[in-house]
Formats: C-alpha cells, sequence, structure tokens
C-alpha cells in the first residue's frame, strides 16, 4: 500500500487527468511511464509524473477495476458512486489495474442456456453483439459438482466456518473461475454445505479449506471434499465484458455464439446515460 512521502524536500508532483467517453478504458500507468492504448509513442519522457503508486479520484461515474489473473477477466473493486470514499491510494504494474467508464454500455451476461456439446475450454466460444462492438470472454467446462461430503464435520463451532476453494494443484495458466459455498452448523458441527456457484474452468476438482472465523476459538476439525467428477463439460460456464466498445443507446445488445448451439445469454447493461467523465491520477 503506497503512502504520501514526507519531508521538507519533497517536490508535489503534478496530477494526470484522463478524460474517458463512455466504454473507454485506460490502464494505470507504471513506474516505467507506459500509457499503452492512449499513446502512439509507448514511453514518456524523462521527468513524467508516472510513478505507479498513485491517489485515485474517480470522478462521478467511473470505476476501478483489477485483472483477475486467474479468471482473465476485470473485477470492479470500487466506483464513485459507491459509499466508498472519493480517493483511495493504490499501486499499478501497468496491467493490474485499469478504470473504466461503463455508462450505457454491456457489464456482463446471464447464461439462461448454456448449450451443449461445445469444446471445453478458454474462448473456445466466440461472442458477437449486435451493438456496441463490445468484446467478451467465454469458458466452457470445468464446473464443480455441487454435490459437497462433509468428509468430517469438525466439533466446537459457534459460527459456520468460512469455506475457500483453492484450485488443483494441475490448473497450471488455463483461465478458470473458483466455486463459492457456505455452509451451516448444528450443536458445534458442520451438518449442511449450499454450492452458491459451481465455477468454471477447472480441469480437475479443487480442494476446500474450512476456516474459522476470526471470533470462534473453539471450532475446528472440518474436512469438506469436493466431488471428483467435474460437471458442464460442453457447456457455457461463465462470460465476461472484456472491452465495452460504445455506448448502446439504452438497448442491451443481442449476443450471438459460434458455434452457435443453443447457447443464450441475457446481456447486463448499465442503464446510467452516456457521460464523459475525468479520473485524476495524484502521484505519490
Amino acid at each position: 500500500m503506497p503512502f504520501n512521502k514526507l519531508g521538507t524536500t519533497q517536490a508535489l508532483l503534478p496530477p494526470l487527468p484522463v478524460a474517458l467517453n463512455s466504454g473507454e478504458t485506460f490502464n494505470v500507468p507504471s513506474q516505467n511511464g507506459y500509457l499503452g492504448q492512449f499513446s502512439s509513442y509507448s514511453p514518456i519522457q524523462t521527468g513524467s509524473t508516472m510513478t505507479g503508486q498513485y491517489i485515485v479520484s474517480l470522478g462521478a461515474v467511473c470505476e476501478l477495476q483489477i485483472k483477475n489473473s486467474s479468471s482473465q477477466q476485470w473485477n470492479k473493486v470500487t466506483n464513485a458512486l459507491s459509499t466508498s470514499a472519493d480517493a483511495f491510494c493504490m499501486s499499478s504494474d501497468g496491467t493490474n489495474y485499469r478504470v473504466a467508464n461503463t455508462t450505457d454500455v454491456p457489464t456482463g451476461g446471464t447464461i439462461t442456456n448454456a448449450g451443449s456439446g461445445l469444446t471445453n475450454g478458454y474462448n473456445t466460444v466466440a461472442v458477437t453483439p449486435s451493438v456496441g462492438g463490445s468484446t467478451w470472454n467465454t469458458i466452457v467446462g470445468g464446473a464443480i459438482n455441487t454435490t459437497i461430503t462433509i468428509t468430517t464435520a469438525g466439533t466446537g463451532y459457534v459460527a459456520p466456518p468460512i469455506l475457500v476453494f483453492v484450485p488443483p494443484q494441475n490448473q497450471g495458466s488455463t483461465p478458470y473461475v473458483l466455486p463459492t459455498a457456505y455452509c451451516t452448523i448444528s450443536g458445534g458441527a458442520i451438518n449442511a454445505v449450499t454450492v452458491l456457484s459451481a465455477g468454471a474452468g477447472l480441469v480437475s476438482a479443487p480442494t476446500i479449506q474450512v476456516i474459522p472465523q476470526s471470533f470462534d476459538t473453539t471450532g475446528g476439525g472440518g474436512v469438506l471434499t469436493v466431488n471428483a467428477t467435474l460437471a458442464g463439460s460442453g457447456t457455457l460456464t461463465a462470460i465476461s465484458v472484456n472491452t465495452y466498445g460504445t455506448a448502446v443507446g439504452g438497448a442491451a445488445p443481442t449476443l450471438t455464439f459460434v458455434p452457435a448451439s443453443t447457447i443464450a445469454v441475457t446481456a447486463l447493461t448499465n442503464t446510467t446515460t452516456s457521460t464523459p467523465d475525468t479520473v485524476t491520477f495524484w502521484p505519490i
């Protein structure tokens, strides 16, 4: 976590304001001074204010996103309309953070028909939107079977422990989304497990860590086991927006797929009217 530098000789660096129209994104520059897509001349000249560490002010509608290295998705950290602070500190290596203006563009999709007979893997299904020119990432297969075995129920839990899935050792660089689940207890022991999301892209079954809540000093011993047989083979298990394209005029795009199968996905669109915005980076 970066901090303001203190000292009588520390000069205040000038801010970097960046204007973003609807659908535009900006990779936060690292200390080496690369501006990526916003500059045809990549390296910024010596003496620039790019430090890799910033206080960020998001403006009116933009949001900060972090790159999920496991799923290759961009996930929202916070946005200017949330209840979080108007400005906050961050460190960037040039690829891990970006800011985005997501007004009037698709932000995700709900799978209503997962299709069948597809090739398992990452981006084996191509997506074309009817308007806006957004680009999408897809994952086929690799979900878990939602039956979780209580191998050992544990003892002494005063609150349901937290369940954390760990990717399999043979996952390698194949993009994936981890499952999520929660449990209940009875008499201090785990008595049921509910899977909230089955994950995607896993090449074999993940393991589960059973972690007592921070205030629970007596609970322990719980062991849960994921069914070794994965589910969802040949079906669409995850879809996400990669780039937002341009404003869609308030109408969610229709998505078509290659290969088509019977896949159906409802695009989710930010209904906020297209709004240009300025994000300001204060180097520290």
